[in-house]
């Protein structure tokens, strides 16, 4: 015979039920002798929406999703005027023209050596009363002065020996000879017949040279070679006749003197001492390369480099200078000097050009990204001697490396710089637990943009959404950004696109699985008329922010909790089983309990009760809950059902949410849903 009774020993069935550890509803309606309780559970928005990622709570938890970027798109000076890739030159000099200084040199040749130059004009000068050697002053008649004129033949030979040079070959040069008279009287002619060990130079004439006058003859030195042994033949001296009865003074300096003048020095060869002899002069422009019809005006280097190599065929010293004009450093025209030795005839090395500040305007025919570039190459030999000739040879190369600009003005053109792309993972996790998206009611997308850089621009880009199954919704923004004033300026602007003017709510009612963003700057460097400018630490850079507060209208959340249960043994003595629950729905959401029979070993869910569906909680006019909704319910299991859950080993409760049609609720993670649970078994015993 069997009996059927109630659990009253249910005791001995308790050890069959594990609950998850939650906090518990007070469960006094339940007579602890017919329903045993195996699980308090709570489940919250919290839970859902989990604080980290893009969610935060705010402090009264009211839920938000928020994403902030300040740095997707950027560019920097750099990528408006890139000036790091310019060409340097290549010079050869090969010196077939040798410029060299102007010889210059002079003496005297006074009356007290024409007199001791002839034992027998000194004589008669004596005897007229001349004191040889002279004193500081003397009176002469001008008798004498006619005698001595008669017995003048001319003034003898005299050697003019110029240190400068040994010996030089002319392409072209000028000689210039200056007589000055310091006698007394005037000199009625002179002629000068000039000889070298080298070619003849000829005859100079002069005449009527007054007293005190100086007067030039040339000769053409083009095509002639001579040394520094030069050879002067007064070959005739005529003085002006003066009355016998006049005195005239006479002093140690009373003579002529003598100017020797070689200009427009043009040689093929030429052996000589050198002090700082220029070589070459050469001035040219270096052009900046730019592409996008930059227009630069001034220019200074934060960093900078000039590399040099330079190297000759002349075995002295030289120096070569590199001069900017239109360059200051420190307040001074900027100057470079590089020297190669005697010793290994070339040069390698590096100037440093960093901070130094350039005036690309120089050029009248085209004011704007012009360097004027000179270059002199000098010799300096010392007391040596040095031969030079039209063969010889200087070559210089340099480049420009690791330029960098510190400050720049001018105008930067009107062309589109690509920003770039990438695809930008924000961590919406939550759209994951949502099976039809997001229908925010105020989602917004800010777009914010800082500027240093003196020149405006337009910004073209977007955003470009994909769900998982490759639904896609595009955002497009074009916006004007501004420019600064003045150097040390910035603009700060921002726009804020919500659902009334922009497609932002097609992106996030996907759901996104990823955001991809694209975009391109348009300069407009040249059109607006103003100058532009830009520093080392300008940057234009444009951010994102997203602000989704959670006050939404969505279907289908669905929160899931896990209980796990021992296996139920001896089930064929089960008559019947219910459970028991109390329900305290603290969701502004209408909600639906289900309980899945499910063996996590096998992965196979057995069995869907379907428990009861409940109603959302009740809210203010501001979308806050005031009230939550409290039910009790009872499930009986059919015997499939008993069959199903002495096989799980893990009660799974599914609670889905629903806002009311076209109403939005706000959620904040403290919402919660209550859950008590309990079970109530019938056995048949075998008496």
């Amino acid at each position: 015979m069997y009996k059927t009774k109630h659990i009253a020993y249910l005791f001995v069935f308790l050890f069959v039920f594990n609950g998850c550890n939650k906090d518990s509803l007070k469960t006094s309606n339940w007579n602890p002798e017919m329903v045993t309780p195996i699980a308090n559970v709570k489940l919250t928005l919290g839970d859902l929406i989990p604080e980290e990622g893009t969610v935060i709570y705010d402090d009264d938890n009211f839920i938000r999703l928020a994403y902030r970027e300040d740095n997707i798109f950027s560019f920097s000076s750099d990528s408006i005027i890139d000036i790091s890739n310019q060409e340097g030159l290549n010079e050869y000099y090969d010196f077939n023209d040798l410029n060299l200084d102007d010889f210059n040199d002079e003496f005297n040749y006074t009356l007290e050596q024409v007199l001791t130059s002839d034992p027998t004009i000194q004589f008669l000068a004596e005897a007229a009363g001349i004191e040889i050697p002279f004193t500081q002053e003397q009176q002469i008649s001008g008798g004498v002065l006619n005698i001595l004129s008669s017995e003048l033949d001319g003034l003898g030979q005299t050697a003019i020996e110029l240190n400068q040079f040994n010996n030089i070959s002319f392409i072209t040069g000028n000689l210039s000879i200056g007589i000055q008279n310091n006698l007394p009287v005037s000199i009625e002619n002179i002629d000068i017949d000039l000889s070298t060990g080298l070619d003849d130079i000829g005859l100079l004439q002069f005449s009527n040279i007054e007293v005190g006058e100086t007067q030039y003859m040339s000769s053409d030195l083009s095509g002639k070679s001579i040394d520094n042994n030069i050879i002067s033949n007064f070959i005739q001296l005529n003085l002006q006749e003066v009355d016998p009865m006049n005195e005239y003074l006479i002093t140690p300096n009373t003579g002529i003197k003598i100017f020797f003048i070689i200009e427009d020095i043009n040689v093929s060869n030429v052996t000589m001492s050198f002090n700082d002899q220029s070589l070459t002069d050469y001035e040219t422009l270096i052009d900046f390369e730019l592409e996008n019809g930059e227009q630069i005006h001034n220019l200074e280097l934060l960093t900078g480099k000039i590399i040099y190599n330079i190297s000759s065929s002349i075995d002295s010293n030289l120096s070569f200078k590199l001069t900017l004009p239109s360059a200051t450093i420190d307040g001074e025209i900027f100057e470079s000097v590089q020297n190669i030795s005697s010793e290994n005839n070339s040069s390698y090395g590096e100037i440093d050009i960093s901070d130094v500040i350039i005036d690309l305007t120089s050029d009248f025919s085209q004011p704007y990204n012009k360097i004027p570039i000179h270059f002199e190459v000098f010799i300096d030999s010392g007391n040596e001697l040095i031969t030079l000739t039209n063969e010889d040879y200087a070559e210089v190369n340099f480049s420009f490396s690791d330029l960098s600009i510190k400050y720049a003005d001018g105008y930067f053109g009107d062309y589109e710089i690509d920003l770039g792309g990438d695809i930008v993972d924000i961590d919406l996790q939550i759209f994951e637990d949502f099976d039809s998206g997001l229908i925010l009611d105020d989602p917004k997308f800010i777009i914010r943009v800082f500027n240093s850089v003196g020149v405006g621009a337009s910004i073209n880009a977007g955003l470009s959404a994909f769900s998982p199954n490759l639904d896609n919704a595009i955002f497009l923004f074009n916006e004007i950004i501004d420019s600064p004033s003045s150097e040390g300026g910035a603009i700060e602007q921002s726009w804020v696109y919500d659902k009334n003017n922009s497609t932002i709510e097609n992106i996030i009612a996907l759901p996104p699985q990823q955001i991809e963003y694209f975009g391109s700057a348009n300069l407009d460097g040249s059109s607006s008329g103003n100058l532009n400018f830009i520093t080392s630490d300008s940057k234009m850079t444009l951010g994102v922010e997203v602000d989704f507060p959670m006050s939404l209208n969505i279907a289908n959340i669905s929160l899931k909790d896990t209980i796990v249960i021992d296996e139920i043994e001896n089930v064929n003595n089960i008559e019947s089983l219910s459970l028991f629950m109390n329900i305290d729905n603290g969701f502004p959401l209408d909600t639906k309990l289900d309980i899945l029979l499910r063996d996590s070993i096998s992965n196979t869910t057995f069995d869907t009760l379907e428990i009861a569906n409940f109603s959302s909680g009740i809210t203010d006019d501001n979308g806050y809950l005031i009230e939550s909704f409290f039910s009790k319910n009872q499930f009986n299991l059919n015997n499939n059902q008993i069959e199903n859950l002495s096989k799980s080993n893990q009660l799974v409760l599914d609670v889905t949410l629903n806002t009311e049609d076209n109403k939005s609720i706000k959620l904040y993670s403290d919402y919660e849903f209550l859950v008590n649970i309990g079970m109530l078994i019938n056995l048949n015993l075998d008496e």
